[in-house]
């Protein structure tokens, strides 16, 4: 078991389970559109079970994205720095009160 997080956003709810070891579920991890140049890192980590389509769009798309959309994915230069970034932001939005922890079971 594991505490399932809810990440908001504009289209709706994003449930997430973590379980005690960190592993994220759903989370897809896919190397960047453009390298990390607009998204700050090599690799993107998502708390859900498809890429947005803006996040790998073109470069005028991918900017707009990031710039309102960061805080919804984990970017880094390895797919583990990304996950561990997803981790990091979640954590951080729940703080800043765009994401609730709906319950815990460990």
């Amino acid at each position: 078991m594991g505490q399932t997080t809810q990440v908001a956003n504009r289209d709706g709810l994003v449930e997430v389970t973590v379980d005690p070891a960190g592993v994220v579920t759903p989370c897809i991890i896919t190397p960047s559109a453009y390298g990390g140049v607009h998204e700050g890192g090599k690799w993107m980590a998502f708390p859900m079970e498809h890429v947005p389509r803006a996040a790998i769009d073109s470069e005028t798309v991918v900017v707009a994205w990031f710039a309102k959309n960061d805080w919804r994915v984990g970017v880094g230069d390895t797919p583990n720095d990304a996950l561990a970034n997803l981790l990091f932001q979640m954590q951080k939005a729940v703080k800043d009160g765009r994401a609730q922890i709906t319950h815990t079971d460990f």
